[in-house]
């Protein structure tokens, strides 16, 4: 009799974590979801910036952006690896080659932590900063920026209707 004292316990427990936990998730709303959404980038797009990037991304880099967003990631290291290819030729400043260390969304705009970087590579930082917030998050077209829970983001004229209703 015991045992099925305990189990009933156990399964009531689980049953209140459970709850709270989705009670939880609900309150966080929006940033639960958003934070899902950012973290998550397919393995093909990491193979393909990696395949175009070695030196730049050569020490996995902490990636977290929007999927529309991805080919303004790619083209920013693609050109920031084009930069460190030139600086590959000289002999004397291998050891200063740029490494990007993190790409993430930080107040609504694409942030990129660069070491050993340039004035090249500042300028470009800054424009890709800029026009990202021009960029829709979730599909690359043209958008505008707006607060939605506190938070700043991008979205096109269709995904600003659809951001309230779903993460």
């Amino acid at each position: 009799m015991n045992f099925s004292r305990d189990a009933l316990s156990v399964a009531m427990l689980l049953t209140t974590v459970t709850t709270i936990l989705a009670i939880s998730l609900v309150d966080v709303g929006w940033h639960f979801c958003a934070i899902l959404f950012l973290s998550m980038m397919k393995q093909s797009q990491k193979a393909r910036l990696k395949l175009r990037c070695p030196i730049v991304l050569g020490r996995e880099p902490y990636i977290a952006i929007p999927d529309g967003w991805f080919n303004l990631v790619y083209e920013m290291c693609a050109k920031i690896e084009d930069i460190a290819q030139q600086i590959n030729q000289k002999h004397r400043q291998r050891l200063f080659l740029p490494r990007i260390i993190a790409i993430s969304v930080e107040s609504g705009k694409l942030n990129c932590e660069v070491i050993n970087r340039n004035k090249d590579i500042n300028d470009l930082l800054r424009k890709v900063r800029m026009y990202s917030a021009k960029r829709c998050m979730i599909c690359g077209d043209d958008a505008h920026q707006f607060r939605d829970s506190g938070e700043l983001i991008s979205r096109c004229a269709a995904h600003r209707a659809e951001s309230g209703a779903s993460c």
